[in-house]
């Protein structure tokens, strides 16, 4: 829903609409005394944070040139790693969780205050929106902060696109590219919002204090995404994706043979690979769409990625349920399957995307033309078998 806002209203709308939904679940959460009360807050808080990652994911990488693209798109994330870093060493010292809660809404507040008055409406979706004048003044903000030289009468009149019409995300099913594209995403979406929470979430089942190992995994991040803006520009974004569902997967699968430290660094391994994954599938999911349904697209496969996340506790439980021998966690086999499962997604179902431009429009031909896969080669090969045939009769024909 609110990724559909995005795309209607604006991302700059979007956005702060969610921290009010966020910031509200929030407060409710902190002063709720029973345990329903706490279960729809967190839902409506689930909500609003789902807005917050689309709506400002999309809204700093659309006014980014394809040159930087990749590169910031990524960056956006080092404060996600950095944000459980501190959210690690605060909880440590607000062990209580309704202070710890109303640190986390001051926190949104004073943010809100902070950021509002600084953000600027993404220009492409201006343009897009039928308000070129508005996305111009924007651009010449953005080039004034940025020190760039601007001419005397101003930047050139921006060239209207010609679809200017914001559509929904059913929009893209009579186009087959685009739909298999969204349904592949939304998949790889699952099984790595799974694996990164299974992960996130099992670190009070290894060595040592839960803080720490929090702290850790939140620290082993930023390289993983420094490696990630290297791997993106250098190897493209699918052979990425594929190499770092395969790294997770391996630390999945190794962490449940092992004990100690040992399991420490195998599971740091595995967080390693599932937390560049999980960033750079932003980048990747906002480039495989058009911007008149990137936020929906984007939104719907973030959206399901919440399947993963509601999953993730419940393969963990596994082990109990089981009854599994100690050393033994079939739920990190699961977590591991998974991530195998979305590399082979990865080389069947989507497209590789360098550096290109961003596409306006559902009616690029990119998108119309039909791409063939695995799953389409057999048909194609008989169609070809059968234009032969008839080529070959023809001309036997045009003989007599």
């Amino acid at each position: 829903m609110l990724g559909q806002l995005a795309d209607i209203r604006g991302r700059w709308a979007a956005l702060y609409v969610s921290f009010i939904f966020g910031g509200v679940a929030a407060t409710l959460s902190a002063v709720s005394f029973e345990y329903w009360q706490y279960l729809m807050c967190k839902f409506v808080l689930g909500f609003g944070c789902g807005g917050i990652g689309v709506a400002s994911f999309v809204l700093s990488t659309e006014p980014l040139g394809a040159k930087w693209r990749a590169v910031l798109g990524i960056a956006t994330q080092y404060w996600w790693a950095a944000g459980i870093c501190l959210m690690s060493g605060v909880a440590s010292i607000l062990t209580e969780w309704r202070v710890f809660s109303a640190f986390v809404v001051i926190s949104t507040l004073a943010y809100c205050g902070a950021s509002a008055p600084l953000l600027k409406e993404s220009p492409r979706w201006l343009l897009i929106s039928g308000n070129p004048e508005k996305a111009r003044e924007v651009l010449t903000s953005m080039a004034k902060e940025n020190r760039q030289d601007i001419p005397e009468d101003g930047l050139p009149p921006l060239k209207q696109p010609a679809s200017t019409k914001t559509v929904s995300i059913g929009s893209l099913f009579p186009y087959p590219a685009l739909r298999r594209r969204l349904f592949a995403m939304s998949f790889i979406f699952v099984a790595n919002s799974m694996v990164y929470y299974g992960l996130s979430l099992n670190v009070g089942s290894l060595g040592g204090s839960i803080y720490l190992n929090s702290f850790l995994s939140g620290l082993v991040e930023m390289p993983s995404y420094a490696f990630a803006q290297f791997s993106v520009e250098f190897f493209g974004r699918k052979r990425t994706l594929i190499f770092l569902n395969a790294m997770a997967g391996t630390g999945c699968l190794l962490s449940a043979f092992v004990t100690g430290k040992a399991q420490t660094a195998v599971a740091l391994i595995g967080r390693f690979g599932i937390a560049a994954s999980f960033n750079m599938i932003f980048l990747y999911t906002t480039e495989l769409f058009p911007t008149v349904v990137r936020s929906a697209a984007l939104g719907t496969c973030s959206l399901v990625a919440r399947i993963g996340g509601i999953a993730a506790p419940q393969v963990l439980s596994w082990r109990m349920i089981l009854k599994a021998q100690q050393n033994r966690h079939p739920q990190r086999v699961l977590l591991a399957s998974s991530c195998v499962l979305g590399s082979v997604l990865s080389i069947m179902m989507t497209t590789t995307t360098t550096t290109k431009k961003m596409k306006r429009s559902c009616l690029d031909k990119s998108h119309c033309a039909i791409s063939y896969h695995i799953f389409t080669l057999p048909l194609v090969f008989r169609c070809q078998q059968n234009t032969f045939k008839m080529r070959i009769i023809n001309k036997q024909k045009s003989s007599l």
